[in-house]
């Protein structure tokens, strides 16, 4: 009997081990499967760079901060009470429920099942997926990296050899791995959407940095023309040496990354280069993007207007459109050098020549057989196909003159995305067909 006290002991403990293990199981995976629905249902809109309203649906610091004025105070998620959690009101209110947005791909997507979870995941407390430390990469041990690189590659190709890093990101644990993920995609689009290769090419992770460090060759990509390099480098803020450090190694593994590709400065934050080289006036300079549209025509071996009198022209005017309160027009094209090539046609409030249910077949021009009928345009929006596939973007006036950002009186962003409406050529073109076309 004595002996069965112990054993009794024993079992009693390891059951209760495997009852908390199996309660922890549980936790973890309604975390998961929480943390999984609104990555899918509501991180387009609330999360990475878009995050409107300020909302992160991935940051529980995020989703349980108070927002809203003194006296109506409200959390989205309230731990542990889901009455008070405004996010169950908007996604599993019932008929007052108005998130995912109606209409939207995630909205059709959505299913009970999905709202219940949610409502058992605040109910629970509203915890996230526990993540894994990432080892921390020293300055020294990236450029060690890039230095190993330098050094496997052909000796004609490493003056061409330059390195984007996200190590600064890598290193700070509040970044999830799903935002370090697109990140990296960001940067594949990014290099991609820069080019006329005809082939997509991938930024090479170094090994040894657990992909934080990214090789690409300035040669293959085009880029090592009209001092493209130079020119990033011009704009580049972020520009430190290692030259006088106290740490020896530090030093002369800098000097041997800098000898080696030739460059003064042969790195950049690829967060930095993402979001920049998307935008004028670099986005302009990598695309030989003309001064006019005029010159464009030229370049893609087009002619819009001639197009447009032999009827060689589609197009579909819109009364409302996701850019602009006033009507729209688009209009397509092709030729031999780009397969598609897409212009609209823009107009400020009120125009008198600008409604195009009265004055359809614009615009005006010296042979233009319907100048009664023609409408007057303030500006448009052109998108034609890289030879890879991606798409390249152009903004103009009405005279056709290229422009940097659009009148925000003639079309906006209505999502904010970059933290202004306007429309800037090249990055929010990106954003807002990062699918495509829209159809």
């Amino acid at each position: 009997m004595r002996d069965a006290i112990p054993v009794f002991c024993l079992l009693f403990v390891f059951s209760t081990s495997l009852t908390s293990q199996a309660a922890e199981a549980e936790e973890t995976s309604l975390a998961a499967k929480a943390s999984q629905i609104l990555q899918q249902r509501c991180y387009r809109c609330h999360g990475g760079a878009a995050k409107q309203a300020g909302i992160d649906v991935l940051s529980r610091k995020n989703l349980t901060q108070e927002r809203g004025d003194i006296g109506a105070r409200f959390a989205l998620v309230v731990p542990g009470d889901t009455n008070s959690s405004q996010l169950l009101d908007s996604v599993a209110g019932g008929a007052d429920s108005y998130m995912p947005q109606n209409g939207s791909p995630e909205a059709k997507a959505m299913t009970e099942e999905e709202k219940e979870l949610l409502v058992k995941w605040v109910a629970a407390g509203a915890e996230f997926p526990r993540t894994e430390t990432r080892e921390f990469l020293t300055e020294t041990a990236a450029l060690a990296a890039m230095r190993q690189h330098l050094l496997d590659a052909k000796a004609d190709d490493r003056r061409d050899i330059r390195f984007l890093t996200f190590t600064h990101w890598h290193n700070n644990p509040s970044i999830s791995e799903l935002d370090l993920r697109l990140a990296r995609a960001a940067l594949a689009k990014a290099i991609n959407s820069l080019t006329h290769n005809r082939e997509i090419i991938l930024p090479t992770p170094l090994d040894g940095t657990n992909d934080a460090v990214f090789v690409i060759n300035l040669r293959e990509l085009g880029w090592d023309r009209n001092q493209l390099w130079e020119a990033i480098l011009g704009q580049y803020p972020y520009a430190l040496k290692y030259d006088f450090v106290k740490d020896e190694e530090l030093k002369q593994t800098w000097k041997d990354v800098v000898q080696f590709s030739g460059a003064d400065m042969p790195l950049l934050r690829a967060d930095w280069f993402v979001v920049t080289a998307t935008q004028p006036p670099l986005y302009h300079r990598f695309l030989d993007i003309p001064d006019t549209l005029a010159e464009l025509e030229q370049q893609l071996r087009l002619d819009i207007q001639q197009n447009f009198l032999d009827g060689e022209v589609q197009r579909s005017g819109f009364a409302k459109s996701g850019v602009s309160k006033q009507n729209r027009l688009l209009e397509r094209h092709t030729s031999p050098a780009t397969p598609y090539f897409w212009i609209s046609y823009d107009f400020l409030p009120q125009r008198a020549k600008g409604d195009l249910s009265r004055f359809p077949l614009g615009p005006p021009f010296a042979d233009n057989p319907f100048l009664n009928q023609s409408f007057e345009h303030d500006g448009g929006e052109i998108i034609w196909s890289l030879p890879n596939g991606m798409q390249a973007y152009m903004l103009v006036n009405a005279k056709g003159n290229r422009i940097d950002e659009g009148p925000i009186d003639v079309v906006f962003d209505r999502s904010a995305v970059l933290g202004t409406p306007k429309i800037i050529n090249g990055i929010s073109c990106m954003y807002c067909h990062r699918d495509g076309m829209i159809t």
